[in-house]
């Protein structure tokens, strides 16, 4: 009886760690939203949004690796200058940035997918906050 309880206790660790290490819960957070979506490590997400200066579509992917990580940024030239200023390749600025929390702001409207899950604000707010794993620094 001992081993079996001893095999039991092994299994359910041995599963809690590759959940922990495969499976992010991210919560969403806005005036109408407040929810937790839980996503695989391999899952991306993106924000798409129009710049309210430019007038153009700016889109922003990012992995969930290690928080949100390994983003990615698609809008035309002039736009990238509007944020840059001209000073740095926002791509590559980007690219080796990681975070726990994403917040946005927009009267426009802002579009969130992820994985399979879709979020929208207008004239609002949305936080996204990576609670696993847990930030170290």
């Amino acid at each position: 009886m001992a081993v079996k309880v001893r095999r039991l206790i092994g299994s359910i660790v041995v599963i809690a760690l590759v959940a922990a290490l495969l499976l992010r819960p991210v919560a969403v957070q806005s005036d109408s939203t407040n929810s937790i979506v839980w996503m695989g490590a391999w899952q991306h997400g993106r924000v798409t949004f129009t710049n309210s200066v430019t007038g153009v579509p700016v889109q922003i992917d990012f992995g969930l690796l290690y928080g949100f990580d390994q983003f990615s940024m698609d809008t035309d030239e002039k736009t990238q200058q509007y944020y840059t200023h001209g000073v740095y390749d926002i791509g590559q600025r980007l690219s080796g940035q990681h975070t726990h929390v994403l917040q946005y702001c927009s009267i426009v409207g802002i579009n969130v997918q992820l994985g399979s899950r879709q979020f929208q604000v207008t004239d609002g707010c949305l936080k996204i906050e990576a609670l696993w794993p847990p930030q170290l620094f």
